[in-house]
């Protein structure tokens, strides 16, 4: 007797996860589709960033840019590019491939009979959704006595639901890359901006 093999696809195809960087780069035909990725992560990153900061200065009174180390204190502004990078990678592994797939994974098994010309977009954001709030709690884990619960939500969701719409959109990579930049610009540039 034949042994069956079971597979999950995972993520489901009909989710619309954007391709990975392997595909795009060995495909002349999606190379260009690279080229925006790259543009465009980086721009709404720059401009993610720009966003928290204006948020944390005009509503919060720049609590974030305070506890920002400076940049002649330690780590050294080529270390947190790098930690940033780190965190970035981490992150995106853990609350995107893990949390946000899995949510909408989910969710999209449950809708995918009712719903089906909206349960893709259902889906997503709500995966998309499930990992901001997730990873905003973990941010506040790291508030300690004297944090302010409502500002880390707030810088911190910004990103998380621009991360999850590129990752669901441009794949895996730019989602990281994303996050590098608004990252490494936030613990870099808040410290210039003190």
């Amino acid at each position: 007797m034949a042994a069956r093999t079971m597979t999950i696809p995972w993520p489901p195809r009909a989710l619309g996860l954007g391709p990975p960087l392997n595909l795009v780069t060995l495909s002349r035909e999606r190379r260009g589709e690279l080229r925006r990725g790259v543009s465009q992560s980086v721009a709404l990153g720059l401009a993610a960033a720009i966003v928290v900061a204006a948020i944390d200065q005009f509503i919060f009174d720049g609590e974030t840019a305070r506890r920002t180390p400076a940049l002649d204190a330690h780590p050294t502004p080529l270390a947190r590019v790098l930690i940033a990078l780190v965190g970035s990678l981490g992150e995106e592994l853990f609350f995107r491939v893990l949390v946000a797939t899995a949510v909408a994974t989910l969710v999209w098994l449950a809708l995918r009979s009712v719903a089906t010309f909206r349960a893709v977009a259902v889906a997503q954001w709500t995966g998309t959704l499930a990992a901001a709030l997730y990873s905003c709690m973990g941010h506040v884990s790291m508030l300690g006595a004297s944090g302010n619960l409502y500002r880390v939500i707030a810088v911190n969701a910004v990103g998380n639901i621009l991360y999850g719409w590129m990752y669901w959109r441009r794949g895996f990579e730019l989602a990281v890359l994303t996050h590098w930049v608004v990252t490494a610009m936030l613990y870099i540039g808040l410290a210039v901006l003190r």
